[in-house]
């Protein structure tokens, strides 16, 4: 309820990333915005333990052709689970759902008046199943 009277909005959103990302135990969290033209604006707001809070204010737009498999999850308003993926190389260029060395990702939807607004993402390091009632109780979070 504090956060949802929060005047700076980014503020806001770091403290839902590190509050929930601290309470998962997992590497890091972040944002991710949708154009009206259905293009992603990619890690507008990221966390993680060791940087802190980023704002990535110039986020590069991406067509989500890469990733209409998991918008379309996304857009029925599911939560997206990976629980343990094949990790990308560490030399690997990154900056897609994973990054290299990072095997699970947790992807909430936020829908505005049915479309989907934004995405919180969060992922690990290493395997880790996603229970069903911390997804339910993420999902009202990012909800609110």
């Amino acid at each position: 309820m504090h956060l949802l009277r929060e005047e700076d909005l980014s503020q806001a959103v770091f403290e839902i990333l590190a509050g929930v990302a601290g309470v998962l135990g997992v590497a890091r969290g972040y944002l991710h915005r949708l154009r009206e033209d259905g293009g992603m604006l990619l890690r507008t707001h990221e966390w993680s333990p060791e940087k802190g809070p980023e704002h990535h204010k110039d986020a590069v737009a991406d067509a989500g052709e890469n990733y209409r498999w998991a918008l379309g999850i996304l857009e029925r308003g599911e939560a997206l689970r990976i629980d343990d993926a094949a990790p990308l190389p560490t030399g690997g260029r990154g900056r897609g759902l994973l990054d290299p060395g990072e095997r699970a990702l947790l992807m909430l939807p936020v829908p505005i008046h049915g479309r989907l607004e934004s995405i919180f993402g969060f992922v690990h390091d290493r395997g880790r199943p996603w229970a069903d009632d911390e997804v339910a109780a993420l999902q009202l979070i990012v909800d609110s």
